[in-house]
């Protein structure tokens, strides 16, 4: 499970992933870990940032605080990726040793705009895992700048890379569809050796996930997501958790206030506690049908005027949609029938920004939805 991370004040976004474990395992004199990190930048963003350099520091040493104990050329780096002119015209990844930590520097050719389109890999390789199991923490710190001059660097993005106890392997929490209707279960399977489970959702938990690394959820009634937690059985100090979530198509949606303005229906009934405020011919949620076309490959934004639901149904090619932080992606299914189609149902909050982009085979989406709270429109995205 990639780790996605980010500052207050960085403007990039960072996602991490271990191999040939995630966890990494702590290394023993029988059976020592070589582990490697990589580093992608710039996946997931809806600002635009320039940037001139990303540092990235590791904690050297033999404790739980560190990473390993080698401070030297032979833990190597390398960019993957980053070699078009608009991308920097390559990168160069340079290492050094100060004091207790090793720090990486990794260089455009030239100041890149990150869009949120693209990205790189900084991958950090050849790294002998001490022995000692805890929770090391690496530092990127950033130099950017929203436009092509001014860089300052950054706080800096603290990510924690896990150190689990030798034979500890807990990965792949993954439900049966991301997608369900109102009241569809779900079953989540994972992997797990060495560790027993908590599942937590909503308000609730269940600890009696251990007989089989799989459980079916109740029905669910809103966009849910899972936190699953496991313990280490030769270490309970160690806990690593992994997270999913699963979107439900007209979900139920509580709300404390609600003033209705447009046209709105209510088709099984409608009942009032303490009032309904309602000015002209209104009844709950208006229905709007929205236009999107636009290039391969470029972000098209609209800002919602209300509170609502955005219903995405893609029939050819594949769409990525991003929502207050959230990121969806739709891929086209093998052949063409209604029933075929993907689909998602996302929450959007008045104010927010709605951005899309298709990232293979430009078309127009199907059914795109716009289910407002209020009558607000949900201006066609250009």
């Amino acid at each position: 499970m990639a780790i996605l991370a980010t500052s207050a004040d960085a403007l990039l976004s960072y996602s991490l992933a271990t191999s040939p474990t995630d966890p990494l395992n702590a290394s023993t004199d029988k059976d020592p870990v070589t582990g490697r990190l990589d580093i992608t930048v710039g996946r997931n963003m809806t600002t635009a940032a320039y940037c001139k350099k990303i540092v990235v520091k590791i904690p050297i040493g033999a404790g739980a605080a560190e990473l390993t104990t080698v401070n030297d050329e032979n833990i190597k780096q390398s960019v993957i990726g980053g070699t078009a002119p608009e991308q920097g015209g390559g990168w160069t990844a340079t290492a050094t040793a100060e004091g207790n930590k090793r720090v990486f520097t990794f260089t455009p050719g030239r100041a890149p705009q990150f869009t949120g389109q693209w990205a790189v890999t900084l991958v950090i390789s050849q790294i002998p895992i001490n022995k000692v199991v805890g929770k090391p923490v690496i530092e990127v710190i950033e130099e950017t700048s929203p436009t092509n001059g001014s860089f300052t660097p950054k706080d800096p993005v603290r990510i924690t890379v896990d150190k689990a106890p030798p034979g500890f392997l807990f990965r792949n929490l993954s439900p049966s569809k991301i997608m369900v209707e109102n009241g569809e279960k779900v079953t989540l399977t994972w992997e797990i050796q060495n560790g027993t489970c908590v599942l937590y959702w909503d308000d609730k938990s269940d600890p009696n996930v251990n007989s089989e690394p799989r459980w079916v959820s109740p029905k669910l009634h809103n966009t849910t997501g899972f936190m699953l937690q496991a313990t280490s059985a030769e270490d309970a100090t160690f806990v690593h958790t992994l997270t999913t979530a699963v979107t439900v198509a007209k979900p139920d949606l509580e709300v404390g206030h609600l003033n209705v303005y447009g046209e709105a229906e209510a088709h099984d009934g409608l009942a009032v506690h303490r009032g309904l405020a309602v000015e002209g011919v209104s009844n709950l949620m208006t229905r709007q049908v929205i236009n999107f076309s636009s290039p391969l490959n470029q972000w098209a934004n609209t800002t919602a005027n209300s509170d609502g639901i955005l219903v995405v149904r893609v029939l050819s090619g594949a769409l990525a949609i991003q929502v207050g932080g959230a990121s969806y992606d739709l891929d086209s299914p093998p052949g063409t029938s209604a029933q075929n189609w993907r689909y998602v149902s996302i929450p959007v909050l008045s104010g927010e920004v709605v951005s899309l982009r298709w990232t293979r085979q430009t078309a127009h989406a199907q059914n795109l939805v716009w289910h407002a709270f209020g009558g607000g429109r949900l201006p066609d995205p250009a």
